[in-house]
């Protein structure tokens, strides 16, 4: 992960709101962190804890700050294309089950997106689409399916059937 994103040059990252995660363990064995608010360009080893920290608000938080990593490392390939062969340098990093020997042919596709049509992706968390339920579990969430079939209309027209 750190190398890829080192490989791009970092990634943009519009930081929503302050996140501190007092918990956290860095690898030099502190424990901590805290991200200001705003656009910030993060390399691999800062965005690896963005992508990584829940401690700081939830589970679904971490969903969204993964998502906007991959969609900020998505729009800065489609901005700059030559960066495909930086990625392509770097593939001892990679692994995958995609065939790295069609990598080039996507080129010309990668190309024709595009970059502002990206989207940072849709978590399905509270309270948007879901809400807390009573269970003797502890905690549990209620689906909002109306709201998730809607959403997943938007994104995926052609897979969705109305009820």
């Amino acid at each position: 992960f750190n190398s890829l994103v080192d490989a791009l040059g970092g990634v943009r990252i519009n930081v929503p709101k302050a996140i501190l995660d007092p918990a956290y363990q860095l690898p030099s064995g502190k424990f901590g962190i805290r991200f200001k608010a705003g656009p910030q360009t993060m390399n691999g080893a800062k965005a690896q804890v963005y992508a990584r920290t829940r401690h700081g608000d939830s589970d679904f938080g971490r969903s969204r700050r993964q998502q906007a990593i991959l969609a900020a490392a998505g729009q800065k390939l489609l901005a700059k294309p030559n960066l495909l062969a930086t990625l392509m340098a770097a593939r001892s990093s990679l692994i995958t089950d995609f065939p790295l020997d069609q990598v080039s042919g996507l080129l010309s596709t990668i190309q024709s997106i595009p970059a502002g049509s990206i989207d940072a992706g849709l978590v399905l968390g509270p309270t948007k689409y879901s809400s807390k339920a009573s269970c003797s579990c502890g905690y549990a969430l209620e689906p909002n399916t109306a709201a998730m079939r809607k959403a997943a209309g938007k994104l995926f027209p052609w897979a969705v059937v109305k009820p």
